[in-house]
């Protein structure tokens, strides 16, 4: 009799184990996916910060060649520098241009602040919508994890 009464009792345990295994497996992927999702954003956000100290280097660097090409030319006279200094400023011009088009980005100077103003507006509905999606993802995996669990607790409660 004893052992009749333990069987039922251990097999219970062991299907409680295994939900509660399942679940906390389901609750690591999840927490998983949304480190390596965050990690993503940082190197992300990281290359966009290092792509914008180029460019600010990059526009100080044309600033003074400006100012040193008006110095040069009154005072001086001398053309010849002043036409080094301004294929210097065309090429700064050349790599600001080609760190925009990897970008897939125009550049902000040169666009009207309306079209960047877009630009941004486009950019924060895309991450909101891919957040969304990610979200969406996460729910459905709650969803079919929970179903799974019901299902399993009426097969139980049938037995």
């Amino acid at each position: 009799m004893e052992f009749e009464s333990y069987t039922p009792k251990e097999t219970q345990k062991t299907k409680e184990t295994e939900k509660e295994y399942r679940f906390n497996k389901l609750n690591k992927t999840i927490q998983e996916s949304t480190e390596t999702l965050n990690f993503l954003h940082s190197l992300v956000g990281e290359g966009r910060k290092n792509a914008q100290n180029v460019l600010d280097k990059l526009r100080t660097r044309k600033e003074e060649l400006l100012k040193d090409q008006q110095k040069v030319v009154k005072e001086t006279g001398d053309y010849k520098t002043y036409n080094e200094m301004e294929s210097e400023i065309q090429g700064i011009d050349k790599r600001t241009a080609e760190i925009f088009q990897a970008s897939g980005e125009k550049d902000p100077i040169q666009t009207t602040e309306e079209e960047f103003q877009a630009g941004l507006k486009e950019r924060q509905e895309l991450v909101v919508k891919h957040l969304d999606q990610k979200e969406n993802e996460l729910a459905s995996l709650k969803r079919e994890e929970l179903a799974k669990n019901i299902l399993a607790l009426k097969e139980e409660n049938k037995k």
